[in-house]
């Protein structure tokens, strides 16, 4: 079986084109209040971080990034949504990860490559 790299890069291409003419609500976005996720988003951090600051939310604002989630790879970086851009180039961090926006980012195990299970009550 032949893989056609040239291909897959192609249609890699024009997926981004395709993506960068979709218009995202950034200003209701940034005004849901919870939390938001971009998923395979290392490419566009710099557009996400000018967009949500322009749109009103805070450099403040605690952001997450997780790279190779659930794996032994895997790699957790906590910030300011000011400093996203910063925080991805400064780390190589590189797909798949997944961007966390909101107060959330700032919960979970601070110690985040020892695989411990963090224990939490139940409710029952």
């Amino acid at each position: 079986m032949r893989i056609d790299h040239d291909r897959d890069l192609l249609d890699n291409q024009k997926l981004n084109k395709e993506l960068e003419n979709i218009e995202i609500n950034w200003q209701s976005l940034a005004s849901i209040g919870g939390t938001i996720v971009f998923y395979m988003g290392v490419e566009q951090a710099d557009k996400i971080s000018k967009k949500l600051l322009g749109a009103g939310l805070s450099f403040h604002h605690p952001i997450a990034v997780i790279e190779r989630g659930t794996t032994r790879a895997e790699r957790i970086f906590r910030g300011t949504l000011g400093i996203l851009p910063d925080i991805m180039k400064s780390n190589n961090i590189s797909p798949p990860s997944v961007i966390i926006i909101g107060e959330v980012a700032k919960l979970g195990n601070k110690n985040t490559n020892n695989f411990e299970l963090i224990d939490f009550p139940i409710a029952v």
